[in-house]
């Protein structure tokens, strides 16, 4: 619950770039179609860090 917490609160992402387009893509699909929300997120997140991989590799390697 307190891992939740902090994830939500903005606190640990205060000062750091953020990047929220799995959630907002799984959110449509999850509108959309019914798909429960990790599954969702599992679908989007693999193809989406092909997509952006370049860009987010230090990210990534973090």
């Amino acid at each position: 619950m307190w891992c939740a917490t902090m994830a939500l609160n903005g606190l640990i992402g205060a000062g750091v770039p953020q990047d929220w387009t799995t959630h907002a893509i799984g959110r449509e699909l999850t509108a959309l179609h019914g798909i429960d929300h990790a599954q969702t997120l599992a679908i989007v997140l693999p193809n989406l860090l092909t997509i952006k991989r370049d860009g987010k590799w230090q990210k990534l390697l973090q």
